[in-house]
């Protein structure tokens, strides 16, 4: 039985009173209007002792993290979507769920080998950071991952993360008969690597603090960021920070406050008393505030906003997103097993921001460093895009967001069923405000089956970009105020403009077999004879996710190098602990450095075609043991080195937050505090530039230490060296000659 697509409408939905569907079995697959990335699928009547496959077909982009790894994502459960209404829980269809399922869930991945011009890998590891995975290196063209337990329950979703080598091409091009499509990823001189001199930027931290995020101590993480992102943030700037549940508070009543020392203590002192205690997920009434207090005619806002997104409403909230677009951009975070996937995308494709999801048990000051370092820069802008391709075509998306250093931009171009004409003058032309390139199209770029995969990849794009544009800024201004005449046509022209999208989205949608909210797939099995008199109604129960469980913990993870007989697999191990720790920052102490803690996740790395490391970390004193001989040993051999990476990241979190707002570090005994960084006498650093001013030298020091010692954890303290340079650019009155003159003996004082 191979489902049609179909209009929703009320002749498509199973209705016991329809006599057509009581006398045929009825299969539908339908998405969720609400939330879209939930998907309903009703299965029509089984006879007793009989069961029913059900193979559902997709293709979809895979999100490319920290600028080198893909991640392949397979939803298995569904959160309960908290309702702000009904002020609970909502399940469409009062699906039931329960602490444990009697079904389970079997996983076989097959990942193609992928070779470079000189027969180079492109992939360097693979790793799993919610399963425990074996790992099949013997096949010559692929490797075959599978669950390395038995029994895999469906109480979170499956990650794979694909981490690629540094050696690999960052463009391609793939043309099929009737689309094609371009990944484009910036060029690190493209991208201008200071803010815009004549633009001032609002910061603006939102947190979810409704009980969910007590789990797995995601709040816990949560605080730690935020101070990481509060010392990271330029000067001349503002802030504010608003934390949200069933209410919400606002640090500064304000929209924002300005950013100094003063207020940087206050927000501490917030940030320190945050908890996971207001109750449920409403996230619509702080982002109302925000559109209540827009920012200043010339700043520009940017919005963080950590959640594990379970609500039901996320429509309205989009809806809302979309009409403050033209002066805010939302980074959205989404933190846990289950987030909402529609929501946390939709934000950011909203708001031209950017988005990026957090596995459990997982440091998330990375994370907001990478998308802090994106919100300060200023980005390409005004990217056009032209198909040569002999035919006209329509790009998607029409509008290419704002690109950054490490961004991925998909292009596609869309044919109306024209088939290209491929020959040697096929191209595609990019041009910026910067630079221009030109890609040709060759003939290994073409797919020969033409399953229609780039196209329906196309289509989706485009039916993506219909559901989240924006209301014209005009239109936007001019609805705000009733007092307007004509108040009543312009919401009529918006009433048009949003029939009219969603009815392309259904001509999309039917004509490229897609699945979209207005449209449903139902599939027909004629019965011989009207047998089914008696019919049950049989819900599925869903098992509750891993971060709703009542008993939190987070997984230790061990993973270890057992080899079979022909030392062909890579099994992991984990060992659990519960964390669920307050963070306490002591800043009148300098000889304690702040205690952080992170996990490493069950990987396998490509050094060589089949060797396996092992990584080991823990987040709260572990008892491990381990049965095979070469699993202990390995064991002993690496445990000293990740101590020594988190120590190196222990200090590095202490002079960030040591760094004063004017970018410089006050030590109550500097000399103890250089002695114990650099096991060096500040004396011999001294030299005639800095011998009246200690903070300068010190200053220095730091910068050259972290740019040296702890090049490893640059993500974590680029702005904090950013910021110091200013200040020792100020201090030495913009003289780059003496800063470098300064910097090298510092450097070389410090290797000999």
């Amino acid at each position: 039985i191979i489902a049609q697509l179909r209009e929703k409408n009320h002749d498509t939905q199973i209705n016991s009173n329809n006599n057509f569907y009581q006398k045929h079995d009825t299969y539908l697959l339908e998405q969720d209007e609400k939330s879209q990335d939930n998907f309903i699928i009703n299965v029509g009547a089984l006879p007793p002792s009989k069961e029913c496959v059900i193979i559902i077909s997709y293709v979809t982009e895979l999100d490319l993290i920290q600028g080198s790894i893909i991640r392949f994502v397979i939803p298995a459960t569904i959160a309960p979507r908290y309702s702000p209404q009904k002020k609970g829980s909502l399940s469409r269809l009062n699906t039931k769920y329960i602490q444990s399922t009697p079904y389970i869930i079997q996983f076989r991945c097959r990942i193609e080998k992928i070779y470079g011009p000189n027969q180079e890998q492109y992939i360097a590891r693979l790793n799993s950071p919610s399963h425990l995975v074996d790992i099949d290196l013997s096949m010559d063209d692929a490797y075959m991952i599978t669950f390395a337990q038995k029994h895999t329950y469906l109480d979170r979703d499956i990650l794979l993360d694909i981490k690629l080598s540094d050696k690999r091409a960052n463009t391609f091009i793939v043309l099929e008969s009737n689309a094609a499509m371009a990944a484009v990823t910036p060029f690190e001189e493209d991208c201008y690597l200071t803010l815009d001199s004549k633009q001032t930027n609002e910061f603006i931290f939102i947190l979810d603090c409704s009980k969910s995020m007590k789990n797995e101590n995601k709040i816990g993480f949560a605080r730690e960021a935020m101070l990481l992102f509060l010392k990271n943030l330029p000067n001349n700037c503002y802030f504010n920070i608003i934390k949200f549940g069933t209410k919400y508070d606002c640090l500064f009543n304000e929209s924002t406050a300005f950013y100094n020392s003063i207020n940087v203590r206050i927000a501490e002192k917030f940030i320190s008393q945050i908890r996971a205690d207001l109750g449920g997920t409403e996230i619509l009434a702080p982002l109302q505030w925000l559109e209540r207090h827009p920012p200043q005619t010339d700043r520009a806002r940017q919005v963080f906003l950590l959640t594990d997104g379970e609500v039901s409403n996320v429509s309205e909230v989009l809806e809302l997103c979309r009409s403050m677009a033209s002066s805010t951009r939302i980074f959205s975070f989404g933190l846990g097993a289950t987030p909402s996937r529609s929501l946390v995308k939709g934000l950011a494709r909203a708001t031209n921001g950017r988005f990026v999801f957090i596995p459990p048990n997982t440091n998330i000051d990375i994370y907001i460093e990478e998308q802090l370092r994106k919100a300060i820069r200023r980005c390409i802008t005004n990217i056009r895009v032209d198909w040569n391709l002999g035919i006209n075509v329509e790009n998607v998306p029409n509008e290419l967001p704002p690109a950054y250093i490490d961004d991925r931009l998909i292009i596609y171009a869309l044919t109306n069923n024209q088939t290209i004409p491929f020959n040697h003058r096929s191209s595609i032309e990019i041009r910026t405000d910067q630079s221009y390139y030109r890609l040709g199209i060759t003939d290994s770029d073409r797919i020969t089956n033409n399953n229609k995969m780039i196209e329906r990849l196309a289509a989706k794009a485009l039916i993506l970009q219909l559901e989240h544009c924006k209301i014209s800024r005009t239109t936007q201004k001019k609805v705000r105020f009733e007092d307007i005449a004509d108040n009543d046509s312009l919401k009529n022209e918006i009433i048009r403009s949003k029939q009219y999208r969603k009815q392309r989205i259904i001509d999309l949608s039917l004509r490229y077999n897609i699945l979209s909210p207005y449209t449903v797939f139902i599939g027909i099995e004629k019965s011989l004879a009207d047998k089914h008199i008696n019919r049950i109604l049989r819900e599925v129960p869903i098992q509750i996710v891993a971060d709703d469980q009542p008993i939190q913990s987070t997984e230790t993870v061990l993973s270890s190098s057992r080899k079979s007989v022909d030392g062909t697999k890579a099994t992991t191990f984990t060992n659990q602990q519960s964390v669920d720790k307050p963070v306490h920052i002591e800043r009148t102490r300098e000889d304690v450095l702040l205690s952080r803690h992170s996990i490493k996740n069950n990987n396998w790395q490509s050094n060589s075609p089949k060797h396996v490391s092992l990584h080991y970390h823990t987040s709260t004193p572990v008892k491990s043991s381990v049965t095979t001989q070469n699993s202990y040993s390995t064991l002993a051999t690496h445990h000293d080195e990740t101590h020594s990476v988190t120590h190196d990241k222990n200090i590095v979190y202490y002079l960030i937050h040591r760094q004063d707002d004017d970018g410089l570090w006050h030590f109550i005994s500097p000399r103890k505090t250089i002695k114990e960084l650099t096991g060096k006498s500040l004396s011999v650093f001294q030299s005639s530039e800095t011998s009246e001013n200690t903070k300068i030298l010190v200053a220095a020091i730091i910068i050259i230490l972290l740019e040296t010692k702890f090049i490893a954890l640059q993500s974590m303290w680029i702005q904090t060296v950013g910021k110091a340079r200013q200040s020792l650019m100020y201090y030495f009155n913009n003289n780059w000659q003496k800063l470098i003159v300064l910097f090298r003996n510092i450097r070389m004082i410090l290797t000999n």
